[in-house]
């Protein structure tokens, strides 16, 4: 970025936040790079392990989201942050961004380019080098550049020196101001002597114009988490107790306050329709692409649009409680979170930068002092690369070689590769519907050798549904059992009565429920009529029919209607499979990984369910107790099985915790209650397979990144040091390697071909 940090802003409020603050805002100086923002974020990590820290390079501020939680002020943050070599200032949670922002960013790059460009023609074309005044008009612009656009590298490197350490700034400002110091007394002392204004401008141009497309990409790389951000505002009507409406922000609305959408209206918390119905919009909450018909009782999710109708509804949760909120919090924290993978790249960045001063150190003694031993050894390697340009000065050619390894190996690259494909993978996860809470949820889905799901309402649909009726099937009959089965609320009942036909004439009294049993009435005859267990009419009330063996053979839940002494029909109900479920399980075998059911339901259901699906019978369990499914999990990773478990998210909490990889399959209103690695904001268990293809892209991305980074520097160190490469060319592959880092990081942005259509 070139850390125009000086200009970027206002001078910024010191009014300190109160302790109890949830978020803090810090405007951070002398960040650069991504290496710069990955410092601060660790710098005010240090202070608490209970605070996220979101650092924005693009806008130069800090975000410490949990403060109040910490109990620590905001100005302790600041500091920590300071004395890392970054000095911070605390901003008002409302600080709004002084106008002008990127366009004043954009003309000092600007300007540095232009200079630099008139600056190459002048030396190369016109010959400035062999003229006065040519040579005079070179360290003009070049002490433009070099005090203006480079000014905050030579800040930075300052502010790290007084605190014993060294950075990215470092490596620039001592290429840079190297070349500009030689040069400036080259034109004083030595007019013989070759300058190097033009490299001495181009190293800043160009790592600045690198940095700056870095911010830019990035911004763009944050587009998702960035459309989630400004869903959160909007007016909306608030009505009173007479029914009036008063257009209010989602920030003056509270808990229990009665709000009206209409067709148009974003809703900005989350709430509960009282009255009316509409047809909303939630593909920017869930990812979910149909309108979503919503009536009275139905939850309404901040976030989303209203598009046909009317609705008034009951606020629930407002800032950050509505689930908009905790969706933002989520994709922010995996945003920021460490892989396991970045910690070996930051203890090579650590150690990298004096490193490389030591390496430029010697390249400078041995090119001037046995500049003819160095001479013959890159010769021979011509023939394998390409021709040099040898500066007869040994003083120049050893200027030459430092200062391209010191602006070359510049470690940005390192510093971006894991957060720049964080950003990347986790925004289109989010965009698709499945939030990722952290970098380690990503290494993990890539080693998943098996994938447990519970049963209900996750493999099925959580609802009984009658699949066969035995006995008496007229509609008479049905009746019945119907009016009978619509005076109790229990799930079964509830099924019978959705089942049969409306209820005759026929009227009943003397109602009875008994809890484990079943339902009881007196029909107007005098007989007594009865819809439960089969348990109870075969051991309690002694009833004996043929009906009863296939019922007992049956792995479905059975319900006997009886009049009197006579068995008139046997309901079989059963649980059904989603229709998305065998090609879920279809697709994560084509992956190589196992699946597996751990259920609290009876062996028959489970068992005959897992055999439908073609499971193998060591990975299904049944009977088993939602405290005990952590167990099941525990024996089967003694085992060497890496498990991902899906759950809903609440009932299954202990089981999510104790896999490799917890999955929930949540709606957006149980964001907060879920602790899982990944959550399925769709309710969707066809976002599997896509959600763990997106985890690996990302974590193969990140592989890449740092792959490269380092490749880069092991392989452009040496070219530089034995004079193969210019510093105007290091300079330009130090940039370039910050953008291909930050291209291949948005090829995860791309749509790409799903295993299943979601």
């Amino acid at each position: 970025m070139g850390g125009q940090h000086e200009h970027h802003h206002q001078e910024p409020s010191s009014e300190l936040i109160s302790e109890s603050t949830d978020e803090v805002v810090l405007h951070v100086e002398g960040m650069t790079c991504g290496g710069c923002a990955s410092r601060v974020r660790k710098a005010a990590a240090s202070v608490s392990d209970l605070v996220e820290v979101d650092v924005n390079l693009g806008e130069k501020e800090a975000r410490i989201l949990g403060a109040g939680a910490s109990g620590i002020d905001a100005q302790t943050f600041a500091s920590a942050i300071t004395k890392a070599g970054y000095p911070a200032k605390v901003l008002r949670a409302n600080h709004a961004h002084a106008p002008g922002f990127w366009a004043k960013w954009s003309t000092m790059v600007l300007v540095a380019s232009a200079l630099t460009t008139i600056m190459l023609a002048g030396d190369w074309a016109l010959g400035w080098q062999h003229h006065g005044a040519g040579r005079w008009a070179l360290f003009a612009m070049a002490t433009a550049i070099q005090f203006y656009t480079g000014s905050a590298f030579l800040k930075g490197a300052l502010r790290q020196a007084r605190l014993g350490k060294s950075d990215m700034d470092t490596l620039v400002a001592l290429g840079s101001g190297t070349a500009y110091l030689y040069s400036t007394w080259a034109l004083l002392a030595a007019p013989q002597h070759h300058l190097y204004f033009a490299e001495a401008g181009s190293i800043i141009s160009l790592v600045s114009l690198g940095h700056f497309l870095e911010a830019k990409m990035s911004e763009r790389a944050q587009s998702s988490l960035k459309k989630l951000l400004s869903l959160q505002h909007g007016k909306i009507l608030r009505l009173d107790e007479a029914g009036h409406g008063t257009p209010v922000s989602g920030a003056q609305l509270r808990v229990n306050d009665v709000i009206r959408v209409q067709s148009g209206d974003r809703i900005p918390v989350d709430a509960v329709t009282t009255a009316g119905g509409a047809s909303l919009d939630e593909s920017a909450v869930s990812g979910e692409s149909q309108p979503i018909d919503k009536a009275p009782g139905d939850r309404l999710v901040s976030g989303t649009l209203v598009l046909d109708g009317q609705l008034d509804a009951r606020v629930t949760a407002t800032g950050r409680h509505t689930a908009l909120a905790q969706i933002i919090e989520s994709v922010r924290r995996a945003q920021n979170s460490r892989a396991q993978i970045q910690k070996l790249a930051d203890r090579v960045s650590s150690i990298f930068v004096p490193v490389v001063v030591a390496v430029a150190a010697l390249a400078f003694a041995l090119w001037y002092f046995a500049p003819q031993a160095m001479d013959t050894f890159a010769a021979s390697l011509e023939p394998y690369l390409w021709a040099r340009h040898v500066d007869p000065s040994a003083l120049s050619q050893a200027l030459l070689c430092a200062v391209g390894v010191l602006i070359i190996a510049c470690p940005c690259a390192m510093g971006l590769a894991t957060p720049a494909a964080l950003m990347a993978g986790t925004n289109r996860a989010a965009a698709g519907g499945v939030l990722i809470r952290d970098a380690s949820a990503i290494e993990k889905s890539s080693t998943i050798t098996h994938v447990f799901f519970d049963k209900t309402g996750t493999l099925t649909r959580g609802e009984l549904a009658v699949t066969k009726v035995l006995g008496d099937k007229s509609s008479q009959t049905l009746a019945l059992a119907g009016a009978l089965a619509a005076r109790s609320k229990h799930p079964i009942s509830r099924a019978i009565a959705a089942h049969a036909p409306p209820p005759g004439s026929d009227a009943l009294d003397a109602f009875q429920e008994t809890r484990g049993r079943g339902l009881s009435a007196r029909e107007s005859g005098g007989k007594s009529l009865r819809l439960g267990s089969l348990a109870w009419h075969r051991d309690e009330l002694k009833l004996q029919s043929p009906l009863f063996i296939e019922a007992e053979a049956s792995s479905a839940s059975i319900n006997v209607l009886s009049r009197g002494d006579e068995v008139l029909a046997v309901f079989f109900l059963e649980d059904q499979l989603k229709d998305e479920t065998p090609a879920v399980i279809a697709s994560l075998r084509r992956a190589n990984i196992e699946v597996g059911i751990i259920s609290g339901d009876r062996k028959a259901v489970v068992h005959e369910m897992a055999q439908r699906l073609g499971l193998r019978e060591e990975n299904v369990h049944a009977e088993v107790i939602p405290e005990r499914k952590a167990a099941v999990i525990e024996a089967h990773q003694k085992r060497g099985d890496a498990v991902a478990f899906v759950g809903d998210g609440i009932n299954d909490a202990p089981a999510l915790k104790m896999a490799t990889l917890g999955i929930a399959v949540s709606s957006a209103s149980d964001i907060a209650k879920d602790s899982a690695d990944l959550i399925l904001i769709q309710h969707d268990i066809r976002q599997i397979p896509w959600a763990l293809e997106i985890s690996s892209r990302t974590l193969r991305t990140i592989k890449q990144n740092l792959f490269w980074a380092f490749c880069y520097n092991v392989l452009a160190v040496p070219l530089a040091f034995a004079g193969f490469v210019s510093p105007i060319i290091c300079a330009a592959a130090m940039g370039l390697s910050d953008v291909f880092v930050i291209l291949n990081s948005l090829r995860l942005a791309r749509p790409f071909k799903k295993d299943l259509h979601r």
